[in-house]
This record gives C-alpha cells, structure tokens and sequence, in this order.
C-alpha cells in the first residue's frame, strides 16, 4: 500500500499509474512503462492489475489466480531480512510505507534502516539514489556486506 497522501502522489500514482497506465496497457497489450518514462521496466496487463488494488489498500492477493500473499506471507518462516529507507523518498518506497510492508508480511527477523544523514549516513538518499549513488559503495552496502557475511558463518 502507498499511504503517502500528496500532490505527486496525485499525479504520479492516482492519475498516471492508476488511470493512464491501464489505458496505455489496452492500447499496446502491456504497459509501455520504458517508452513512455514510467518506470526501468515495462510491465504486463496482470502486473499492473495486481498493484493498483493493492496500492489503494486491498491485502495483496492475485487478481488472476486468487493466491493470497498477504495471508501466505504471515505463516512464512522468512529468514532473517534487512529492510532500507531512504529520507527522500516521499513516495514509492516512503519509510512508514516500508516499516508497514515489514508488519503486513510478518517478517519476525527483519531488520530496519533509514538511510539518512540524520542517521549517520554519507547521503540524503532517495528511492533511486540509495543504490545507485557513488556513496552508497563506502556507506551502508559495506555494512550489507558484513550482514551478509555474518550470516553466512
């Protein structure tokens, strides 16, 4: 669910992945997300189907076949995870977004960080900048990294 109540949630979610997209998807049979500068990816009818419900709250169960993942996700014994953040992100992955997905699927060994100056961090990171910024290498992917190698001990 994108909680995140705002004049570019307006724009972006409501009205252009909500509206338009699913006119762009009965137009070409997918959604074109790349050429029209939606998204790194284009997408299936089905995909954006399934998101649009849950993003406006649904629980997050398959619109084609029915499978609830929402029920499913909290009788998973998921191994231990680590979840980011980023202070700038204001919408598609906003912390009080994120900590709620963690809640909604039951991940018991998660972990949490808010990627932030404020925090310790090198950078004000955003949704896309907290794994492609030149930062991001000598800041909190060396801690993943030694997450990563403490759990494989």
């Amino acid at each position: 669910m994108i909680s995140v109540q705002s004049l570019e949630r307006k724009i972006k979610i409501d009205w252009v992945w909500n509206r338009f997209a699913p006119w762009l998807g009965k137009k070409y049979g997918y959604v074109p997300a790349k050429k029209w500068r939606l998204g790194a990816d284009n997408e299936p009818k089905a995909f954006l189907s399934d998101t649009i419900s849950w993003i406006k709250g649904a629980p997050f169960a398959d619109i084609t076949d029915g499978f609830d993942y929402a029920s499913a996700s909290q009788q998973t014994r998921w191994p231990p995870s680590w979840h980011f953040a980023a202070v700038k992100d204001t919408l598609l992955g906003h912390p009080a977004d994120v900590q709620q997905f963690i809640h909604e699927t039951g991940q018991q060994q998660s972990k949490y960080t808010l990627l932030g100056r404020a925090q310790g961090h090198l950078q004000d990171y955003d949704h896309i900048s907290m794994l492609t910024h030149p930062s991001a290498s000598e800041d909190h992917f060396v801690q993943i990294n030694q997450w990563l190698v403490r759990l494989d001990n």
